[in-house]
């Protein structure tokens, strides 16, 4: 048995509804976490926020930032914590997430979810009934396209058919997926 134990791994989130965060602060805590040596960053995937009391506020798009971070830095990995597979139709989100993997040199963390904030859902026009069935057949047409490339999927929600995944990513079998 080894006594070697796994090196800490910290990461930061950018701030997302706390306050509207131009995108020259946002180059700007990439490029320094990625100084200090943190090892990840993350942008969140929502449109909007709501809550009494409070004004109405909302983040950058999640995937374009991703992408202008992507090629604004060299070392840390990127992702959203969880994307909301129903924001996007699960094809093209995995042809964005295999564009941000190959446009960071593969440092692309893909988190998926089936999302839960129904004021953005409704403000968006996205349905947000049956958001886990909904994500069963969006996680298996974006796992399968990252890890093989093609599929012919016909669900209840989505199809993808006679699908094919080209140009292929950095990495034969896709970014990493984490399920959130």
């Amino acid at each position: 048995m080894s006594d070697r134990r796994r090196p800490l791994r910290v990461g930061v989130q950018l701030p997302e509804v706390e306050r509207e965060v131009r995108w020259s602060e946002s180059l700007a805590m990439a490029n320094a976490a990625e100084a200090i040596g943190l090892d990840s960053l993350w942008v969140g995937d929502h449109f909007l926020y709501r809550s009494p009391g409070r004004p109405a506020r909302g983040p950058w798009e999640a995937w374009s930032m991703l992408a202008a971070l992507a090629a604004a830095t060299e070392r840390i990995q990127l992702g959203p914590p969880v994307a909301a597979t129903s924001f996007r139709a699960p094809a093209l989100l995995a042809k964005m997430a295999a564009t941000v993997d190959e446009i960071s040199g593969g440092r692309l963390i893909l988190g998926l979810g089936a999302g839960w904030n129904e004021t953005e859902y409704r403000a968006f026009g996205f349905p947000f009934d049956q958001r886990v069935a909904r994500f069963e057949e969006a996680f298996t047409i974006i796992r399968t396209l990252l890890r093989e490339g093609r599929i012919d999927f016909e669900g209840r929600f989505y199809s993808a058919r006679d699908c094919e995944l080209l140009p292929r990513g950095p990495r034969p079998d896709g970014p990493p997926l984490m399920i959130g």
